[in-house]
């Protein structure tokens, strides 16, 4: 999944630790701080196949997003 915002919306951006992958590849974790009211859009990977499921996980993240804040 990809958000975008616009850069004048990005405030500060926090440098979080690293996750690892199995093979010991480390990934820079980052967290952006947006200002209040910037408008994003979310962007979906999704396989075309009967049915078209990406609606109902958009949905999930949609709540699951709702609940950290």
């Amino acid at each position: 999944m990809v958000m975008e915002f616009k850069l004048s919306d990005v405030l500060y951006i926090e440098e979080l630790h690293s996750a690892v992958t199995e093979t010991g590849e480390g990934i820079p974790l980052m967290k952006f701080w947006m200002r209040r009211g910037a408008r994003g859009v979310v962007l979906e990977p999704f396989e075309v196949d009967e049915p078209i499921r990406f609606i109902q996980k958009n949905r999930e993240f949609r709540e699951k997003f709702l609940k950290k804040t």
